[in-house]
């Protein structure tokens, strides 16, 4: 089986939640988490960049894109990113948990 890239996965989810990059980033930019330029987006979804360096900002995408913790631990993993549950474990500060709380509250599939 083909592993779906980072940019594929993100680009589907924007798709179905019906978000264009620009009003992702007003979204993310409102959020409370810290400010992400257009270009990230852009860069992300054309596979510019492989990775996210900031599991926040990502983190923000997916509760903004209403995705559930499956969908989200999928989008993390395939950025090269931790899993929710081990972000959890990485980061007991209640700064850094307030970012996985969405998806904790979520139905798992």
């Amino acid at each position: 089986m083909k592993n779906i890239s980072f940019a594929d996965i993100l680009t589907q989810y924007m798709k179905e939640a019906e978000y264009k990059d620009d009003r992702l980033v007003k979204s993310i930019n409102n959020y409370g988490s810290s400010f992400i330029h257009r270009s990230n987006i852009r860069n992300w979804r054309e596979g510019v960049a492989k990775t996210a360096r900031d599991w926040k900002q990502l983190a923000a995408v997916a509760d903004i894109l209403n995705l559930t913790k499956v969908e989200t631990d999928r989008l993390f993993i395939a950025a090269g990113l931790p899993s929710i549950e081990e972000l959890w474990e990485r980061y007991p500060q209640e700064e850094s948990r307030k970012f996985l709380l969405p998806f904790l509250k979520t139905p798992s599939a």
